[in-house]
């Protein structure tokens, strides 16, 4: 089990691809809910996981979860 409120982007930028694409759903999904929305886009996904990913290289100490809210329009 993984506690997502105190995943760093170092951790995140560690993790198996495979691994990563679960938790990249979940970014989405959290994101999603936090801002009110019950539908996904799936052209802005990858575009959105891009964003929290260039974040995240310059901000590896920062949680995941501020890199989400910090990086995504």
């Amino acid at each position: 089990m993984v506690d997502m409120s105190k995943m760093t982007c170092g951790d995140y930028r560690k993790l198996p691809p495979n691994t990563a694409k679960v938790v990249t759903a979940w970014m989405s999904g959290w994101a999603n809910q936090k801002r009110g929305f019950n539908k996904i886009n799936l052209t802005a996904h990858p575009q959105n996981v891009a964003a929290v990913e260039r974040y995240c290289n310059f901000n590896s100490s920062a949680t995941l979860m501020s890199a989400i809210e910090k990086s995504l329009p």
